[in-house]
């Protein structure tokens, strides 16, 4: 299979332009001709190269493997977009080209995405950038390309139980408050209720404390922090959690951009 030395669905027209019918057309052609970047190529051809000389395997068999890499690399590029044009007509929305600066970086790392579970993400991140462009979304795709289904699934289930609470827009507040970060400590009157350190760990979403590599993950990554139980043991109810999670303020605007129905934006 010949590979030719065009861009890997980073064309502006091609990555961008309005995910009409006639884009995703357009992107879809270019797809399927296995079109690549010049640099995407010559970081494949360096990997596999450097990897022949350690591994002493004949040149013909990886060749094949790149051409099964860049394949794939296509096929994720497709789907992707394909999501996005279901997104856009479903809601019906009017989008406007990403600049360069977002989506050339944005294909690259799409390109690169292994699980199915993940395309919808981006899909919604792209289309998003197309109706109303931000610059924090491409921190957005930094952080997709360094998650799983398994963090992005704990995220929605964090994201969708402090949007409920009474507190939500006001979470980090509160905590901050409470926990001494603002000079204030023990408790705060909010909304009609007053939170304090042992109470505060009700309305947080429940964890056993076990910090498992996903949540290691996410908090490095600046999207969740942990708030430890601070109600005495004594006090304490049955399998009451040890711990709660909750979004930043980073990780709640990152999960609102991904997770809110563009009709419902419009609405606020």
């Amino acid at each position: 299979m010949k590979i030719q030395n065009n861009k890997l669905a980073s064309n502006n027209k091609a990555i961008s332009e309005n995910l009409n019918d006639n884009t995703i057309a357009s992107n879809n052609q270019l797809l399927a001709n296995n079109k690549v970047s010049i640099e995407t190529r010559g970081a494949i051809d360096a990997l596999f190269e450097n990897t022949l000389e350690v591994m002493c395997m004949p040149k013909e068999k990886f060749k094949q493997i790149k051409s099964g890499l860049i394949v794939k690399q296509i096929e994720n590029c497709q789907k992707i977009l394909m999501r996005a044009k279901e997104i856009k007509d479903n809601f019906g929305i009017n989008i406007l080209p990403p600049p360069l600066k977002f989506s050339i970086p944005f294909m690259k790392e799409a390109a690169c995405e292994h699980e199915e579970e993940m395309y919808d993400l981006w899909a919604k991140l792209l289309v998003e950038a197309a109706e109303n462009y931000n610059p924090i979304q491409l921190q957005y795709a930094e952080i997709l390309s360094q998650i799983g289904s398994r963090e992005a699934n704990l995220l929605k289930n964090i994201y969708y139980h402090q949007s409920k609470i009474s507190i939500y827009s006001d979470l980090w507040l509160v905590i901050n408050q409470i926990t001494g970060a603002y000079g204030q400590k023990y408790y705060m009157y909010f909304n009609g209720e007053t939170f304090n350190k042992e109470n505060l760990i009700d309305i947080l979403y429940p964890f056993n404390g076990i910090k498992e590599p996903s949540i290691i993950l996410l908090e490095k990554l600046g999207l969740i922090s942990t708030f430890f139980n601070q109600r005495l043991s004594s006090n304490r109810k049955l399998n009451e959690p040890t711990a709660g999670l909750y979004l930043t303020e980073f990780g709640y605007s990152m999960l609102t951009c991904l997770e809110t129905k563009p009709k419902e934006k419009k609405i606020k």
